[in-house]
């Protein structure tokens, strides 16, 4: 995107609200109905988490091409195309007979969001100076807090009621939505300069991404807090709902509360980073991090197995990780203005790939084991503690806009 082609304030927030909440539906919509789903199909628990896995995989598999062609071509035909296969994507998936069938349905429709959250985050970073870009990703992850607080106990009402076709169409739907706000609202791009070796130039800039000192430490952090994220998404509706006998709409409720404490969060990371800055909103979220991990550690060690002892200190891990999740996706690109899609699209590469990685080598303990879901997050939150804490702080960001 180039400067004179921002659309108004109003119009980035709903865009960007529209592209984010696609991965956030395409979750609570869908994880109520897993139990049932399973059943249906004849899965195993462990095939039931790949359905999970298999959309994250797609999800981070494809962004780096994404990134690539919204660099090179521009968000606009590139969320076109990504929202197109999503929305086809998400209304087959509920035609599905068969685990492989509905694994390969997920990978597409998770290919699908990298192409909206790739985008989403560039366009900011675009717009924005790299604190205000941070602020207005909390804001627009704020507003996907909303969404989240109602989306858990809608997906319990259709998993309890209504048929898998119709819950995999709403989320379409949800896709469908998206894809109209963007033909509507995002002008396109200017075509860039130099077009025929544009590409190649793109690709040629990944690995000093990589190796650039900003993006792999708030990198390092979203990382870290995410696979502690994924890993109680991928295995608690199975430990609260199959093993310690929660209802679907208790279930909802725990993922609501989920929500309102990351709305809570990204209320606190846009006063924080306007008041003290990002590194110090980070280290006040990394203590928060370390105290959840400590009482998640407790409830391992106890081998507690009380709903309440795993969602009480998760509630305050998702707490800290909206401060995370905002100024690690918005941070990293800060130094990126020309290949902000890229360094995106490389992050949200490495995010899912380490959660899948982590969720695969513990599919058999969290399916079994009622201790392996708070020891796994506990590690990961001492993870997030140390790189808020001691690696965040040594990397300023760029003040310029």
């Amino acid at each position: 995107m180039r400067p004179g082609h921002r659309p108004r304030e109003a119009d980035i927030l709903l865009i960007t609200v529209l592209l984010l909440s696609l991965h956030l539906l395409s979750g609570n919509l869908y994880l109520p109905l897993l139990p049932r789903l399973r059943v249906a199909l004849g899965a195993t628990p462990e095939q039931a988490q790949w359905t999970l896995t298999a959309f994250v995989f797609g999800f981070g598999a494809t962004q780096v091409l994404w990134g690539a062609a919204s660099d090179r071509w521009g968000p606009r035909p590139t969320l076109l195309a990504g929202l197109g296969l999503f929305v086809v994507a998400a209304a087959s998936a509920g035609w599905a007979r068969q685990v492989p069938v509905l694994l390969a349905l997920r990978a597409l429709q998770g290919a699908g969001v990298a192409a909206a959250g790739v985008c989403a985050r560039a366009m900011l970073r675009d717009w924005y100076a790299p604190e205000e870009c941070v602020r207005k990703l909390a804001l627009s992850f704020a507003w996907l807090g909303v969404v989240s607080l109602v989306a858990p106990f809608a997906g319990a009402a259709f998993a309890a009621h209504a048929p898998a076709a119709l819950v995999f169409a709403l989320i379409a739907a949800a896709g469908a939505l998206a894809l109209v706000g963007v033909a509507v609202l995002l002008p396109p791009a200017p075509r860039p300069a130099g077009s025929s070796t544009r590409l190649a130039a793109i690709v040629r800039a990944w690995p000093g991404i990589l190796a650039h000192p900003v993006f792999g430490a708030y990198t390092a952090l979203a990382c870290c807090t995410y696979c502690g994220h994924y890993l109680f998404l991928a295995a608690s509706s199975y430990v609260l709902i199959e093993r310690e006998g929660l209802s679907p709409a208790a279930y909802a409720a725990v993922l609501s509360l989920g929500s309102g404490c990351h709305l809570a969060g990204t209320w606190c990371c846009r006063r924080w980073v306007g008041r003290v800055g990002v590194a110090a909103a980070v280290r006040r979220a990394g203590c928060l991090s370390l105290a959840s991990g400590a009482a998640l550690l407790a409830t391992a060690a106890s081998g507690a197995q009380a709903p309440w002892a795993l969602v009480a200190p998760q509630l305050l891990y998702i707490f800290a990780h909206a401060v995370h999740q905002s100024c690690g996706q918005g941070a990293a690109m800060a130094p990126f203005r020309d290949t902000a899609a890229s360094a995106s699209a490389l992050q949200g590469t490495l995010l899912p790939l380490a959660a899948t990685g982590a969720a695969s080598l513990l599919a058999q303990p969290l399916a079994h084991t009622a201790t392996a879901l708070p020891l796994a997050m506990a590690v990961c939150a001492g993870l997030t503690a140390a790189v808020a804490l001691c690696w965040v702080p040594r990397n300023k960001l760029p003040a310029e806009a």
